[in-house]
């Protein structure tokens, strides 16, 4: 009797203990687990324009590390066929032509934006989002195990626009402004009488008329004496 009673009371601590412990089991299962971003298929981007994308995790989900991509631009030979990427020799090799990347943090769960320029609507273009190292030349290899997402898009313009060469400017020298030459100011100097040493004009003509009378005199009374 004695070991059917201790026995029960086992049992109960067993039940109780599990059930103690089924809710917290439940709400660990409940919490979302980390996803490993260089998994393509973790990954989901969404296109807003050829040249603008977000880049998330699947639902959301928290990143179990840092992940860097990379979102690039390319310009594709002109006598591109149009037909899809592999096995054709006239879609490669391709020249970047403007890129940008992005390192999804860990944990974290908000899509991040990226945005590119496009070349000219003349030019056959191909943009992809892709795990770094960035590539700057595509060949027939593409992008290989770096490759996230991309597309193609094919010249809309048979022609581009003419490119208007810049006209050189020839850089002067500075140079150091000539020295003005003195002003020379020439201030008009006023007429200075000389001072009159002698009598005037009126005077020497009476005193030369009084002498020549004196002399006329004299010389006629001599005549008479003789």
């Amino acid at each position: 009797m004695f070991k059917l009673l201790k026995g029960i009371i086992v049992l109960s601590t067993v039940i109780g203990m599990a059930l103690v412990a089924s809710p917290a089991a439940n709400a660990t299962s409940n919490q979302p687990s980390c996803v490993d971003g260089n998994v393509r298929s973790n990954l989901a981007v969404t296109w807003k324009t050829n040249g603008s994308v977000t880049v998330g995790t699947v639902n959301n989900k928290p990143l179990c590390s840092d992940t860097t991509l990379h979102f690039s631009s390319y310009t594709m030979p002109n006598n591109y066929n149009g037909q899809p990427f592999n096995n054709n020799p006239t879609a490669s090799p391709q020249s970047i032509f403007d890129t940008t990347s992005v390192v999804l943090k860990k944990d974290a769960t908000t899509p991040v934006a990226m945005k590119i320029t496009l070349p000219e609507a003349c030019k056959n273009i191909q943009v992809d989002v892709y795990y770094g190292p960035k590539i700057t030349t595509v060949t027939e290899k593409g992008h290989g195990s770096q490759y996230i997402t991309g597309k193609i898009l094919v010249k809309t313009e048979k022609v581009c626009a003419p490119v208007v060469p810049e006209t050189p400017v020839t850089p002067v020298e500075a140079q150091t402004p000539p020295t003005p030459a003195p002003q020379v100011i020439v201030t008009p100097v006023a007429a200075v009488e000389l001072p009159r040493t002698g009598l005037d004009l009126l005077n020497t003509l009476a005193i030369g008329s009084v002498v020549s009378a004196a002399t006329y005199a004299a010389v006629y009374t001599g005549m008479k004496r003789r």
